[in-house]
């Protein structure tokens, strides 16, 4: 077998074990890649070596050391998106003068990574590491709606979602307006107008929201704030897809 057919099978059976909803033995493994399975079996003992798979009573998933690496990757994806994203989100702010926040999934939650505030002395107070349901509010429902099917129908399961039939039509909604805009649904009287953010391979990353007292929104100021938010995710989308 040639060094290239070995790797690409063995980044075949890492693919498989990321995207299945738990442990997987050899046969599975083998009926999925489509490979004998004496040659599975092989490429998985050099995986588990190399720590990257974990095997345990015949039954393999994902080892620590490939969780590690997602770790570094996360984090360096996470510093780009600070540092592409302070000046946009200072530049949305003063444009609006109300607070914003860049917020990113993590498990089933959204939590606030970075903000800047606005001038009001009556405003939105929020801090970094805030965390909220991702079904509730529209910064969370940003991320939520441009997930794969596969995690929202998962999503709706483990979080058991009441009125999912209407999330699932809230969803498809932003998909087609390309923000959401929310009152009330984490903290009482503030309105979330938020937009999608997404990496270079068109992943959802995270969302850019602008967040304030409802009573200083009104329909000309709606309208504006929406447009600005969704100019400011498009241009960090641009920044982390490196298509400038």
């Amino acid at each position: 077998m040639s060094q290239i057919k070995t790797l690409n099978r063995a980044l075949d059976i890492l693919f498989i074990l990321t995207e299945a909803e738990g442990p997987l033995t050899v046969t599975e493994i083998a009926e999925k890649t489509a490979v004998p399975e004496s040659t599975t079996y092989r490429l998985i003992q050099s995986l588990e070596k190399k720590g990257v798979i974990h095997r345990h009573s015949g039954q393999i998933s994902l080892g620590m050391r490939i969780l590690d690496m997602a770790k570094t990757i996360y984090e360096q994806i996470d510093q780009d998106l600070l540092t592409h994203a302070q000046p946009i989100m200072e530049e949305l702010t003063n444009k609006i003068d109300e607070t914003s926040i860049l917020v990113v999934r993590r498990g089933n939650i959204g939590v606030t990574v970075h903000h800047v505030d606005g001038s009001h002395l009556i405003g939105f107070v929020v801090r970094n590491g805030r965390t909220h349901p991702l079904h509730l509010g529209a910064s969370g429902k940003a991320i939520l709606a441009f997930e794969t099917q596969k995690y929202i129908n998962r999503f709706i399961t483990e979080i058991d979602v009441k009125h999912h039939e209407k999330l699932l039509k809230d969803l498809a909604q932003i998909r087609d307006d390309g923000y959401v805009k929310t009152t009330g649904e984490v903290d009482s009287d503030i309105v979330g107008i938020s937009a999608p953010v997404f990496d270079r391979i068109n992943r959802i990353t995270a969302s850019i929201s602008i967040v304030g007292p409802k009573d200083r929104f009104n329909e000309q100021v709606t309208e504006k704030t929406m447009n600005a938010v969704i100019g400011s995710a498009k241009k960090l989308t641009q920044k982390l897809s490196n298509k400038e």
